[in-house]
């Protein structure tokens, strides 16, 4: 076996964020102290690696100056568009989503956008957050290491939809026919609203259930 490991904890930053002797590195010069990895490298340690889940230790990213995250709670389906339009509008490589059941399209598509990274539990009952995704889901349901910016997307209209398999069968039949495409489930409570503000993600197709199918018709053109 060549590269076996679970998680990679990795370290951009040569100084922690506390101000102690505890390990020593506090007693380093500051030139040495100053010392970081860039992004790109911290990229290609994960990709070298091929963990499936990496580990950024205590505060570091807090400390890094080169990566910006933002994180909100998405209200409404409409937030999960605010928060990837942020990630395509700046040349600092930012990592943007929503918490909440309404907020797993950002998470998923923020990757469409340019997020660099994402976060994910190890395993289902373990999230660290409200609507966080499994490695599993992410990387086997979603196929998230194979969307990029021409990536298709597809989706399904409902409330609720964390229950449904239709991401899984569809994104399964993507793969299968060598199709960029990604079907992701959103969390409608108004349809009408919903598809006045997703117009501008250019969605190619929907699946309506319940309760919108009557709803929707109202919708059509």
């Amino acid at each position: 076996i060549e590269r076996y490991p679970l998680v990679l904890m990795l370290e951009p930053l040569f100084r922690c964020n506390l101000a102690c002797a505890g390990c020593g590195k506090i007693q380093h010069p500051a030139e040495t102290l100053r010392r970081h990895l860039t992004p790109q490298q911290c990229f290609d340690a994960v990709d070298e690696c091929g963990a499936p889940m990496v580990s950024l230790p205590g505060g570091e990213p807090l400390l890094h100056p080169d990566i910006v995250k933002i994180v909100t709670r998405a209200r409404q389906p409409a937030d999960n568009l605010y928060v990837m339009k942020l990630i395509g509008r700046t040349s600092t490589p930012t990592v943007a989503f929503c918490m909440g059941d309404m907020g797993t399209p950002s998470r998923v598509l923020g990757r469409k956008f340019g997020a660099p990274l994402t976060y994910a539990s190890l395993r289902r009952g373990t999230e660290t957050a409200p609507g966080q995704l499994s490695i599993d889901e992410l990387l086997e349901c979603y196929n998230y290491k194979g969307i990029d910016a021409d990536t298709k997307v597809y989706g399904l209209i409902g409330n609720p939809v964390g229950h449904s398999v239709s991401p899984a069968v569809h994104n399964a039949a993507f793969a299968e026919l060598g199709m960029n495409g990604i079907y992701v489930p959103f969390k409608v409570e108004d349809v009408k609203t919903f598809v006045k503000a997703f117009a501008s993600l250019d969605v190619q197709a929907y699946s309506v259930t319940i309760p919108h199918k009557t709803a929707i018709l109202g919708c059509l053109a």
